[in-house]
């Protein structure tokens, strides 16, 4: 889309694009971020690539977490640490749990809801889940 909006215009200096690796959800269909990134240079051979690291949304403790498990990823590239900014700390304590699998998982899960709603009079519970297979 970029290319084709700047298609006449060989002189096309003030390109501003903003992406996210970690949101590339069309992967199913052939898009990558190294495509993205690669035809971007491609096209605009001048252009400057700037990391944003800060993180003003998790805490230290989500952000660690993350850290942690996209480290033990394979075919993971990543190689950025991004910083957590936010002035409320560590925040609330992260727990991560490991299954052997889909049946394990949903029995854990059950359980530890169980013994939270056991524990509080006033808790919430949402279960957010990226696919349902």
């Amino acid at each position: 889309i970029i290319k084709h909006l700047c298609r006449g215009n060989d002189d096309a200096k003030h390109v501003f694009v903003v992406g996210d690796v970690d949101q590339t959800i069309y992967t199913w269909r052939g898009a990558s971020a190294d495509h993205m990134r690669d035809m971007f240079l491609k096209d605009f051979p001048h252009s400057v690539c700037y990391r944003l690291k800060d993180n003003y949304r998790s805490t230290k403790d989500i952000l660690g977490v993350a850290q942690s498990l996209i480290s033990t990823l394979q075919n993971s590239d990543r190689v950025d640490e991004f910083r957590a900014v936010r002035k409320d700390g560590h925040g609330v304590p992260v727990d991560v749990f490991v299954y052997s699998n889909p049946v394990e998982e949903g029995m854990g899960i059950a359980q530890d809801i169980k013994s939270r709603l056991g524990e509080h009079d006033d808790c919430r519970i949402a279960v957010l889940l990226r696919t349902h297979a």
